[in-house]
């Protein structure tokens, strides 16, 4: 049989090996440091917003509200920052409610005098842009107070225009302990009266261990929806109402 022996010098295989493995190595460089390039990007990409989200962390633990989280990101990093804005704000709106019922809770607990009482009372409830506030007493329920004494109280811009459905929302109150009317007009609440009819109403009644001492009620001159918290809220002051009404009946 015939046998072919191809003889290359050692020298020119080990070129032609180089030749070959020495693109492959470059070519597998180039897509290392491509990749760790991309890599570190990424995580620069999510870390970044990260740091962030926790610099506003320790800002909002140190009582700063105010600094609005900007993500302009459409991903899941994104929707994290909406969320924890949306928290901030509602935060903020807790915090300041909540600072605003103990300023009404020193007030009510500073004075035995249903006219002062009343006063941080009525401004606490424009709270959420109300146009008025008022507080009508039962004199029913508070038959030791004094003759001549006021048994109406109201603060805002509308509050003399809507003072006139005073005794209507009162006795509304003596059936029901809350009233929310978002569109008064349409359900009649102004038939029988040339007064301005509010856009939108919400109205407590006064009840504190049993007694019903009258109603705080609170309206809009303007289009408006009560949410929960508002609900709330305004359930709150009432409850601080009713206090300085049972302070009154008490000590007067």
């Amino acid at each position: 049989p015939w046998t072919v022996v191809v003889s290359i010098p050692a020298e020119q295989a080990t070129q032609l090996a180089l030749d070959i493995a020495v693109p492959l190595f470059l070519i597998l460089l180039g897509t290392i440091l491509v990749l760790v390039f991309f890599v570190r990007f990424a995580m620069r990409n999510i870390t970044s917003p990260i740091q962030q989200l926790a610099e506003e962390a320790r800002q909002i633990s140190s009582g700063i509200f105010s600094r609005e989280i900007d993500m302009d990101r459409v991903d899941e990093v994104g929707t994290l920052g909406s969320a924890f804005d949306q928290m901030r704000v509602s935060l903020s709106a807790h915090l300041q409610e909540i600072q605003q019922i103990l300023t009404v809770s020193q007030g009510v607990a500073s004075s035995l005098n249903m006219s002062e009482a009343a006063l941080p009372i009525l401004k606490a409830a424009l709270g959420f842009g109300a146009a008025s506030a008022r507080i009508v007493l039962s004199r029913n329920a508070l038959p030791e107070y004094h003759q001549g004494m006021p048994t109406r109280f109201g603060y805002g811009p509308k509050h003399e225009e809507y003072r006139a459905y005073d005794e209507k929302i009162w006795e509304v109150s003596q059936k029901q302990d809350k009233v929310i009317l978002e569109n008064p007009r349409k359900s009649g609440f102004g038939r029988g009266t040339d007064a301005e009819i509010p856009s939108a109403l919400i109205a407590v009644a006064l009840h504190y261990e049993d007694i019903n001492y009258g109603v705080l009620w609170i309206a809009y001159d303007r289009p408006h929806t009560f949410t929960d918290e508002e609900t709330r809220y305004v359930t709150a002051i009432g409850g601080q109402a009713a206090l300085a009404a049972a302070n009154t009946s008490l000590y007067q």
